[in-house]
């Protein structure tokens, strides 16, 4: 989420603009998309893998409870907020324009021009194979070496004559994640909804 000053990233993209009308589309999740991706997409491939590696490995179910959310989706703003916060940093970049003279002499003024939602349907590749596996890297590894390293410390453990270490619990999950289809009529039917925005510098 960004703030009046907005993510310089985004402050970068729009000084740089032509100031002839110069055009930037902005494309953000809302967290009423990111719940959409949760229960149409993740869930139904990740909720059946969870369970049966716990089962099968003799792991906590903290497994589950843990990885079977995404806390980044509950910080997510929607439309609405997203399109106030673009506003505000229209016009907070229009009031420091004075500054910016210098980039191609002369004062600018930015514009939202174009504020929309829009549902876009996920490849699976995509999502399963590049943008879950790195937006949830670092979480999802702790979380799997806790339970790895529990299951190693149990002397009772009858599940399985070794217990999986977290590298192997790891690269399962993925694939698993990557490739196990979908129950029947468990498939994705709905678009996940982004926030589309086209903001416009002019003299």
């Amino acid at each position: 989420m960004f703030s009046v000053d907005g993510p310089s990233i985004l402050i970068d993209r729009l000084i740089e603009l032509s100031p002839q009308n110069g055009s930037l589309v902005f494309i953000y999740p809302t967290r009423t998309g990111a719940n959409t991706f949760m229960h149409e997409y993740l869930s139904p491939i990740l909720d059946p893998v969870l369970r049966s590696t716990v089962t099968a490995n003799g792991l906590s179910s903290e497994l589950c409870q843990s990885l079977g959310s995404m806390p980044a989706v509950s910080l997510l703003p929607e439309h609405a907020e997203l399109e106030r916060k673009m506003r505000a940093l229209c016009a907070h970049l229009t009031n420091r324009s004075a500054t910016m003279a210098r980039f191609h002499g002369s004062r600018a003024t930015f514009n939202l021009v174009h504020s929309s939602t829009k549902e876009v349907l996920l490849n699976r590749q995509v999502w399963a194979k590049d943008w879950w596996t790195k937006q949830e890297k670092t979480r999802v590894t702790e979380v799997v070496m806790r339970n790895a390293q529990e299951a190693q410390t149990k002397s009772s453990n009858r599940h399985v004559d070794r217990p999986p270490s977290a590298t192997e619990l790891w690269q399962k999950l993925l694939k698993d994640v990557e490739t196990r289809p979908y129950d029947a009529g468990c498939e994705p039917k709905k678009g996940v909804e982004v926030a589309v925005f086209v903001i416009k510098r002019s003299e």
